[in-house]
């Protein structure tokens, strides 16, 4: 009979020579996968991001193959946190954290391109005109959440996209510490501990501090949204206030990123398995809904006015669109405008419109290449973690050449893969220990398990992930912390 341990090894070095395979022979990768997109359009990019996902695939196979130099360095980690009290430990991580993004910040240029520049130029606007335009145009294109507070930040500091970078490193440190603040009231303080360690140096979370995006900002408001929401109270606030608070936290999130608009449902699912249905349950979810509509609903209220739709942003169809046409492939790649429409900034309502409807017709007239693709599109989403460095990755791939910023893409890619390893390790535990008694568990598992699905509809550029980073270092840090103590406890004295 065939023991884990073997299953281990066994596994461990097919990766190994998957990665040595993508080495030496890529081109038998792409003779095998080619096939894979519903509509034959893989991308120049897309084919050395593969590439460099299966290199990557080396760092989990080493991990598998030698557990015990991993684990005997997880337990000397663990045993150094002990040492620590909390003050101790949150003033030397949030202070490397804060040191890595500034290393970045001074070693990095810094590249208006796409999004980023467009945020930059909306803000301007918003300072020079006293509200949301694009040009001349009213305007509800982007939520408006992250070009607003850039505006304020103009307005205080002067137009400098620089000035927007300085509050990202702010951003990447809170995250950190709301990260170590969620995880310690959901599983305590050692899963807390490794949590915040492994967002303070994750690459990416590093990396993107540079890179003029919503995400920062979008994953704190919804870091604090979630700590007030979990459904044990804390400080002994009142617990409907608490949900209320949360929820106007929600909205503002929404306003930043509104594929968010839809988590209240999670968080329902985890008030009736928490409460049991009760009126508690009742009371707590409608107080949150109340605090998302409190923000939002003034917000379409003025798009009513300006734009004739109550709506959040005006790009939802475009996406949707952008997500499911023929040529959509498993990242972001427009469509031809030609087969969408003709942009104008005059009538982003109705161009809104037009994408959503020939998003849903591509959807109903092609079942079958929207479940390949969507599924395609989720394991790109989940395993691509090199999106900060799209930009160059792109250039060597227009290029036809490996270059020196796909070697280290191919670091970050590593990183992310044993760190995937130990989420997935995470998850399983914790689906083996009842979690049906785990309620904050269970909001972090909805939580990640949601924004995996909306990416399934939507397109699914590595970046995206970025605000569920925290919940998966959780169930990482979870898996990590009780690997620490099966060592000590199986170690002599």
């Amino acid at each position: 009979m065939i023991t884990w341990s073997q299953v281990r090894v066994i596994a461990g070095v097919a990766l190994i020579l998957v990665a040595t395979s993508a080495v030496l022979t890529f081109d038998l990768w792409q003779r095998a996968l080619a096939g894979l997109s519903p509509d034959g359009v893989i991308m120049d990019l897309s084919w050395v991001l593969l590439r460099i996902m299966l290199m990557a695939l080396i760092a989990p196979g080493i991990v598998l193959v030698a557990p015990g130099v991993v684990a005997g360095r997880i337990v000397r980690g663990q045993v150094w946190m002990r040492r620590l009290p909390v003050s101790a430990f949150l003033t030397y991580t949030l202070a490397g954290a804060a040191v890595l993004r500034i290393i970045v910040v001074l070693l990095l240029p810094l590249r208006l391109t796409g999004d980023f520049a467009s945020y930059d130029q909306l803000a301007t606007l918003w300072v020079t005109h006293g509200e949301y335009t694009d040009g001349t145009h009213p305007t509800a294109y982007f939520p408006p959440g992250w070009p607003f507070f850039l505006s304020r930040l103009y307005m205080l500091f002067g137009h400098s996209p620089h000035i927007g970078i300085i509050a990202n490193i702010g951003f990447g440190v809170g995250i950190v510490y709301l990260t170590w603040r969620l995880v310690r009231r959901i599983w305590g303080e050692y899963p807390a501990r490794w949590a915040a360690l492994i967002v303070a140096v994750i690459p990416s979370e590093v990396l993107f501090t540079n890179i003029l995006g919503s995400e920062g900002l979008f994953t704190v408001l919804l870091l604090v949204a979630l700590v007030f929401l979990l459904p044990r109270s804390e400080g002994g606030f009142n617990p409907v206030a608490q949900a209320l608070a949360g929820g106007m936290l929600l909205g503002l999130a929404t306003l930043t990123r509104t594929l968010s608009l839809l988590i209240p449902l999670v968080l329902l699912a985890v008030y009736v398995v928490y409460y049991g249905g009760s009126l508690r349950a009742v009371t707590r979810w409608v107080a949150c809904v109340a605090g998302l509509l409190i923000v939002i609903v003034p917000w379409m209220m003025r798009n009513e006015a300006r734009l004739g739709r109550a709506t959040i942003c005006t790009n939802i169809g475009v996406n949707l669109f952008i997500g499911n046409n023929p040529n959509a492939g498993v990242g972001y790649h427009e469509p031809d405008h030609s087969v969408l429409f003709l942009k104008s900034a005059a009538d982003e309502v109705h161009d809104d419109s037009v994408g959503f409807a020939k998003g849903m017709q591509y959807m109903r007239e092609h079942p079958l290449a929207v479940l390949v693709r969507g599924t395609l599109k989720s394991v790109f989403f989940l395993t691509c973690d090199t999106d900060a460095l799209s930009f160059d990755v792109g250039e060597a791939a227009a290029a036809k050449v490996f270059n020196r910023y796909c070697w280290l893409a191919l670091v970050m890619q590593a990183f992310w893969m044993v760190f995937l390893m130990a989420v997935g390790l995470g998850v399983l535990g914790f689906l083996r220990s009842s979690p049906s008694h785990d309620a904050g568990g269970i909001l972090l598992l909805g939580v990640i398990l949601y924004w995996i699905a909306i990416h399934f509809v939507f397109y699914g550029a590595g970046r995206y992930h970025m605000p569920i980073v925290p919940m998966l270092a959780a169930f990482a840090g979870l898996a990590i912390a009780r690997v620490a103590d099966r060592a000590e406890d199986a170690s002599p004295e």
